[in-house]
């Protein structure tokens, strides 16, 4: 059988989507991209192929909430996108663990970007992107958008305070943070690496696009210099038996 060729026809849906969301304000609480992804997601948007509806450069934060893993109770008290200092983070623990009945938790957040495809045959060629730069978590969301998560699996979460005190010593909090830290630098590179392997897919992409409109162009041309001959072909023989009709006439 012969290779399937991929589709590179853009819904004009996608294009609209595409144009709307991209004008839209920001609505996440810091209201602005994160600056170690901006040329990351500056890539994505001005392709033809793609754009995010969504997106973390990846976090350190503390955090409190009233009930365990009832996130609408979540109050942010401290949230870096770069290595964090440890004597930040003591400070704000210190100052949030006087509330009695609150659960208080350090987590790592690694890159988070949601991307919306115009086909599914481009959504597949960014997911094996993503899986290859170590994002194996990622996953297609298919329905009336094609959406893919790009996401991986190094996190870091531990609850280092409950009902007004400290649950660890400080020694293991100091722990915590590195491993944090460790965590942040390698998920830095990480976006070095996607970013440059999402740039080359999509000049691939775009490149097959280019191909396509070149190979529809010389149909085009095939198909008009066929007719131009056809009729040059109708118009001469037209002349001829004209002639053949002259010459029965006067022999």
């Amino acid at each position: 059988m012969a290779k399937r060729m991929p589709e590179y026809n853009i819904p004009k849906d996608f294009l609209n989507n595409k144009q709307q969301t991209l004008r839209q304000i920001d609505r996440s609480k810091k209201g602005s991209i994160d600056i170690p992804i901006l040329s990351l997601i500056d890539v994505i948007n001005t392709s033809l192929f793609f754009y995010t509806t969504s997106s973390c450069s990846g976090r350190i934060i503390l955090y409190s909430e009233k009930s365990a893993g009832i996130k609408h109770n979540c109050k942010w008290i401290y949230t870096s996108h770069k290595e964090c200092n440890i004597d930040d983070v003591i400070v704000a623990l210190k100052r949030e663990v006087t509330i009695v009945c609150n659960v208080i938790t350090l987590k790592f957040e690694p890159l988070i970007l949601h991307v919306c495809c115009a086909n599914i045959e481009c959504s597949k060629a960014l997911m094996k992107v993503a899986v290859g730069c170590g994002y194996r978590n990622s996953g297609l969301s298919i329905g009336k958008k094609i959406m893919l998560a790009v996401r991986s699996t190094q996190g870091l979460e531990v609850p280092i305070g409950r009902d007004g005190s400290i649950l660890v010593e400080e020694k293991y909090l100091k722990f915590l943070v590195e491993e944090a830290n460790i965590k942040m630098n390698l998920n830095c590179e990480r976006i070095k690496v996607l970013e440059l392997a999402i740039t080359n897919e999509i000049r691939l992409l775009e490149m097959g696009v280019c191909q396509q409109e070149n190979k529809h162009q010389e149909r085009t041309l095939i198909h008009k210099e066929n007719g131009m001959e056809i009729k040059k072909l109708e118009f001469d023989t037209e002349f001829k038996d004209e002639d053949n009709i002259l010459e029965n006439i006067f022999t």
